[in-house]
């Protein structure tokens, strides 16, 4: 090869390496600006982020005319028509997205996988607090009402075992503690009760997935004391699921 020749191909070489770094370069920093907008993931009781609706479609609180529930005087009839369960709300209580003052009317049917239904004490509900926080703080009932598929553990810690007869059906519990920075201890600051229900009808999928055949619902209730009296407000919360 020439020596011209030689110089010609260094050069073209030396560019195409500079070419090469500086899109590597612009692809890194792509990368980090859109690692630095991705939300930080929900850590244990903090609201998670909301996405978009993409139908629209709503459900009603009360669900008037469901004759499966049978509630008590004062007591709203909720019905998953999702996951296929239904409860009864206390005087008071309500669901809540975390980002309103108020109780959920109407909840998106994209929520309806996992919901968090909070006692009368909550609200007005203040943005950016944390249900964790105020249970611990203030006394507040947290319940958690997640679905829970065949293949998927309770949960990593406690895993629901002990039975609990309510009418015909059996719901399996455990107890789990929390310290104050929300890490499982002996004993702590808030308590969770964890209650699997199991489910009659297979719930709808939301969005694509494999198969919901066999999952059941997992019910988590945070409360400041643990849920030992069988009269609890909490518990007759829990004892009113009923698979629809």
């Amino acid at each position: 090869m020439r020596p011209i020749t030689r110089r010609l191909a260094r050069a073209s070489l030396v560019s195409a390496v500079a070419l090469g770094a500086l899109a590597s370069v612009l692809l890194l920093a792509a990368r980090g600006d859109d690692h630095q907008s991705k939300p930080r993931p929900p850590a244990l009781a903090e609201p998670a982020a909301r996405t978009p609706d993409d139908d629209g479609a709503t459900v009603p609180v009360e669900a008037r005319g469901t004759t499966a529930l049978t509630c008590a005087g004062g007591w709203t009839p909720f019905a998953n028509p999702v996951v296929h369960y239904g409860l009864c709300i206390p005087p008071g209580w309500g669901f809540s997205d975390f980002t309103t003052t108020g109780p959920m009317t109407d909840i998106p049917r994209r929520m309806l996988n996992n919901l968090h239904l909070l006692s009368a004490d909550a609200f007005p509900w203040t943005p950016g607090d944390f249900p964790f926080d105020l249970v611990r703080e203030r006394g507040v009932v947290d319940v958690e009402l997640n679905l829970l598929p065949s293949d998927a553990p309770a949960s990593t810690e406690c895993e629901p075992a002990d039975p609990r007869r309510v009418g015909t059906l059996t719901f399996l519990t455990c107890a789990q503690a929390y310290d104050d920075l929300g890490q499982p201890a002996e004993a702590g600051d808030v308590y969770a009760t964890k209650i699997v229900v199991p489910l009659v009808t297979t719930p709808e999928r939301i969005g694509p997935g494999p198969s919901l055949a066999g999952a059941r619902l997992l019910v988590i209730v945070r409360t400041a004391r643990p849920m030992t009296e069988e009269v609890s407000l909490p518990w007759r919360v829990v004892d009113s699921i009923r698979p629809l």
